[in-house]
């Protein structure tokens, strides 16, 4: 089976949140036919510059890794780039 990485800067938290729900469904679709890998980058304006947070979504096609980073500008631009690598 194909593999897709699935890259976000939306996705709902929990059952409740509705925002982005449109992208799981997407996503729910794709899960049918290819394995997804699904990595959520959240930027929020926050006091710390090194402050970051990782959360881990289960969901029925696999974990969704949602990140929430710091609107300080190099982790910003560098940020989707940096912590796949950290990951790795």
């Amino acid at each position: 089976m194909k593999h897709a990485l699935i890259w976000a800067g939306w996705y709902p938290q929990n059952e409740n949140d509705y925002s982005g729900i449109f992208i799981k469904k997407h996503i729910e679709i794709i899960a049918h036919h290819l394995n997804v890998n699904v990595h959520v980058f959240s930027i929020k304006h926050y006091n710390h510059v090194w402050w970051y947070k990782k959360i881990i979504i289960k969901e029925s096609f696999g974990n969704v890794h949602y990140w929430i980073i710091p609107a300080f500008f190099p982790l910003k631009l560098l940020g989707y780039f940096i912590i796949p690598l950290i990951e790795a």
